[in-house]
């Protein structure tokens, strides 16, 4: 939130491995700016999603149509420029269209907005847009080399606030560029576990609420110290654990049996795999069984099939 206002860099982009909590984040940071009601300068909330949005060639078009509701002078401006050219929509070139439908605008009203304050669009997601192998549709590394050439760099008043996970090709674009400020979330940090354990506590004592016994469990086998330590600074696993043990105190147990992992990657898969054989093995739940058994047959004979093995995996 400082940095929306002082920052002096154009870009913010919040980077860490999955689970670590930059959707959180960046939801959290949406959440403040809608409490701020019509003093609320958030332009722009958009987030990439690997099945419903995907696309990086329709990131100008939503941004173009954010920027029109929030603002009835941006958006008549972006109309505009639409009107003087329809097939603007389908140029392939992102810079082209970023040029037409979101720069233009934005010099036109150009002191107008600056008095008014800064202007946040915050992007989450950027590594679950979608790759491709030809250059001209390769629209991923468009947006990455649009972001490189700091689009805003006219505007000081719009800031960009970006998270994603750090892959290679984003990390090689966005790391130690001078109007990008790189925050990491660093998952290692005294700070983070610290939180985790405080989650933990509230999530755990939540439950107790319904089942007295549960929080006795609990204290006994030490539960928010031990399982905060097989969480390995992930959120997503503290958050997944404990729905999984809620109102099923052997699933505790069965968890806590479970060895602390060495890095988070193993934390999730300890979790997972400990997670399947619990639900698996339990009593009265043949449905959830053979579901289970279904959905693990498929990705298996999907993974046969996809590496040349289709008769092994029809034999599975």
């Amino acid at each position: 939130m400082n940095w929306t206002v002082s920052g002096e860099e154009s870009i913010f982009w919040l980077f860490g491995v999955a689970g670590s909590g930059k959707s959180s984040s960046m939801g959290t940071l949406h959440n403040m700016f809608v409490d701020m009601s019509f003093e609320s300068r958030l332009a722009a909330f958009i987030r990439f999603d690997r099945n419903d949005y995907n696309d990086a060639s329709m990131f100008i078009q939503t941004l173009a149509y954010k920027l029109a509701r929030f603002d009835h002078r941006l958006g008549q401006a972006i109309v505009d420029e639409l009107t003087k050219n329809e097939q603007i929509v389908d140029v392939t070139e992102l810079s082209t269209q970023f040029n037409r439908l979101i720069l233009e605008p934005l010099r036109k009203h150009q002191q107008d907005l600056r008095n008014g304050g800064s202007i946040v669009i915050i992007v989450d997601g950027l590594d679950e847009c979608t790759r491709s192998d030809r250059a001209e549709t390769n629209s991923r590394d468009q947006l990455l080399r649009l972001l490189v050439n700091n689009p805003f760099r006219l505007f000081p008043f719009v800031r960009l606030v970006l998270a994603s996970r750090p892959e290679e090709d984003i990390k090689q674009m966005l790391a130690a560029q001078r109007h990008i400020v790189a925050f990491p979330l660093d998952i290692t940090t005294d700070e983070t576990k610290d939180d985790i354990k405080h989650f933990l506590e509230h999530k755990l004592s939540e439950v107790h609420e319904k089942h007295p016994e549960f929080l006795e469990l609990c204290r006994q086998k030490n539960a928010v110290n031990e399982l905060s330590m097989r969480a390995s600074g992930l959120f997503i696993w503290a958050s997944t654990v404990v729905a999984f043990v809620a109102n099923y105190p052997e699933r505790l147990e069965r968890v806590l049996k479970t060895d602390v992992p060495k890095n988070a990657l193993q934390a999730l898969d300890a979790l997972y795999e400990t997670a399947l054989e619990s639900v698996a093995g339990e009593a009265g739940d043949e449905d959830i069984q053979a579901d289970i058994r279904r959905v693990l047959g498929g990705i298996m004979a999907n993974r046969l099939t996809s590496s040349g093995k289709l008769s092994h995996a029809n034999n599975v």
